[in-house]
């Protein structure tokens, strides 16, 4: 794990901008081709969410600045780069509600796909709100919406703490091939440009994505 410190580093001026302001975020949401994922989902054994949040996840990893953390230490500001962040997701669980797991991030398609898989079906009957694995901000926040096709989204923030940890949502996949992919991101850390980097590396994740056998 790398080590910034806001006051000398060379995001410095743009740190200090956006770090105080009331609503400090960025979102953006773009439609993003996954004709490769419904070729290795056809016939498959992977369902298609846990090989979206997979290709999600490897994009994520790709791009150093959505790793990077705020906290607060001492009184003082410290920025960490995780050497890499896993995914936590939205699990739909009894009497209509839902509940949070993660599962470990890097790892190969099939581990990671079983992980969710797993980790799913322990909390499919406890619809008692679980953090994720407790208060790290080694994670991404992810959430899937399959029964609606959106063209933006809100996340919920809790602006009384320094909360750095980028949110990831797609909804449903249309017939066109596509789907509706949101990304928000503290905006002390991540740029316009550093998204659509994101962007570029999810579609080149899912483009890799292995056919069925």
């Amino acid at each position: 794990m790398i080590q910034h410190d806001p006051k000398t580093w060379p995001r410095r001026q743009h740190y200090a901008f956006f770090r105080n302001q009331s609503h400090p975020y960025l979102a953006i949401t773009a439609r993003v081709p996954i004709g490769s994922l419904l070729r290795a989902r056809d016939g498959g054994h992977l369902s298609p969410f846990s090989l979206f949040l997979f290709c999600v996840a490897k994009a994520t990893n790709q791009v150093s600045q959505l790793c990077q953390r705020i906290r607060v230490e001492d009184g003082r500001d410290i920025v960490v780069e995780h050497d890499a962040v896993s995914p936590a997701y939205v699990v739909q669980a009894r009497d209509d509600l839902f509940n949070f797991a993660t599962v470990p991030y890097p790892q190969e398609l099939e581990a990671f796909c079983k992980g969710t898989r797993i980790a799913s079906d322990l909390l499919r009957d406890d619809s008692g709100l679980s953090p994720f694995d407790g208060i790290r901000d080694d994670v991404i926040y992810t959430t899937c919406t399959p029964w609606l096709d959106f063209t933006h989204i809100s996340h919920p923030i809790d602006t009384k703490i320094v909360d750095s940890v980028p949110r990831v949502a797609w909804g449903q996949f249309r017939d066109d091939e596509t789907v509706a992919v949101n990304i928000q991101a503290h905006h002390a850390l991540v740029d316009g440009r550093h998204i659509a980097l994101f962007f570029q590396s999810l579609k080149a994740a899912l483009q890799a994505l292995p056919p069925a056998s």
